[in-house]
């Protein structure tokens, strides 16, 4: 199989013992786009403009909460 750009490939999962790596694969591309959103928007806002935070402890928790967050509403919260 070519396309014009010559880069396509079938991935092929034996099931059920690839499931997980099936989930990853299905709902990987809409997480990398959520997580490039969260980088370039959020992150780079709060360096940019300034941020609530009082400590580097309150920053981090934010940041690892809205991580969660994305990776669930991706469709991979069930993963982890």
């Amino acid at each position: 199989m070519n396309d014009e750009d010559g880069k396509t490939g079938t991935l092929r999962f034996v099931l059920p013992g690839h499931a997980v790596d099936l989930d990853i694969a299905i709902h990987s591309g809409k997480l990398f786009w959520e997580l490039w959103e969260f980088v370039n928007n959020e992150l780079r806002s709060k360096l940019k403009h300034g941020h609530p935070f009082k400590n580097a402890d309150e920053a981090l928790e934010w940041c690892r909460q809205e991580l969660v967050d994305l990776i669930e509403e991706s469709g991979l919260g069930h993963l982890y």
